[in-house]
């Protein structure tokens, strides 16, 4: 039962650390698009159509 519960403890552990990590990209990511835009000008966004 202790294995379990440690098993438990270690999943839960991985998978919060997995969501911060991705979360921290995502605000990475969208950093570097934002100081492109201010770096180069409202062109250096793709545009659609």
């Amino acid at each position: 039962m202790a294995l379990l519960a440690a098993l438990g403890a270690f999943a839960l552990d991985a998978l919060l650390s997995a969501a911060l990590a991705q979360r921290l990209v995502f605000a990475l990511w969208w950093a570097w698009l934002a100081l492109l835009a201010c770096w180069r000008g409202p062109q250096a966004l793709p545009r659609r159509g």
